[in-house]
Order: structure tokens, then sequence, then C-alpha cells
């Protein structure tokens, strides 16, 4: 309903003023769309850089790929075991992150992960798909 305000403000075809009665949005927010004037994203800082999360996420995708994925409650254990290495434990309190903190880190990734439950697979297939990425690696 904002980008709507802020659209029909932006073409003056209505005054902010009315758009805040139409839409029941404090004016003074409007206005500030209008003008740009925050342009931060909404919500509070996320706990890890985005560097960070960057790194979990290739650490995620490679442990998939190796027949080996995290479970939620590994990726949790192993960014407390990480702040803990760097001296930022207090970054949740000194205790692993909750359970909300790992459905917005997923949400936020959306793009790049996603939650399957894991199938056993043949030892021929894994040692197929280890020795492919050996190959790699000795390149």
């Amino acid at each position: 309903m904002l980008e709507i305000a802020v659209d029909l403000v932006r073409k003056k075809q209505i005054s902010a003023r009315e758009a805040a009665r139409q839409f029941a949005i404090p004016k003074q927010t409007i206005l500030n769309k209008v003008n740009k004037s925050h342009t931060k994203s909404v919500g509070c800082l996320t706990r890890l850089s985005d560097d960070e999360e960057a790194k979990f996420i290739k650490v995620l995708i490679a442990a998939g790929e190796f027949g080996c994925p995290l479970s939620k409650l590994d990726l949790r254990l192993v960014v407390f075991e990480y702040l803990k290495k760097n001296g930022r434990e207090d970054v949740f309190n000194g205790e692993p992150p909750g359970k909300a903190w790992l459905y917005n880190f997923l949400s936020r990734h959306l793009s790049d992960l996603s939650v399957r439950s894991t199938q056993n697979i043949k030892k021929i297939e894994l040692r197929k798909g280890l020795m492919s990425s050996w190959n790699i690696l000795e390149i």
C-alpha cells in the first residue's frame, strides 16, 4: 500500500495528505519515500555479515554435493562454533542461533538453498561423485 501511495504522490495525482488519509499511512512516511530520504531496508541488521552468510552458503552447497548435507541443527551448531572460534559468541548471547534466526537465514537465501529430506545413495554412485570431484582437485 505504501508503494501505491508513494507512486500516486510522485505522479501528483493526489497530495501526500490525501494519500495519508486514504491509505492510513503517516504523511511524513509517504513524503520520506517520495523524497528518498530513507532508502535503507526495513528491519534490524543481520547477525552475520553478507560475506559470512555467503561463505556458509558455499559450505552448505559443498556438503550437499559431497553427499553429506547438513541438517538445520548442524547449521546452527556450525555457525555457533564459527562465532566461538572468532571470539564473537556474544552475538547470540553465548548460545547457538535459534530457530527464528535459522528460518530468517533460509528465507533470505531461498534462491541458493532448499530444505530437502536426505536419500540413501548406493556406494558406487558415491564413489563416482567423489572420483569426479577428486579429478577436479588434481588439476
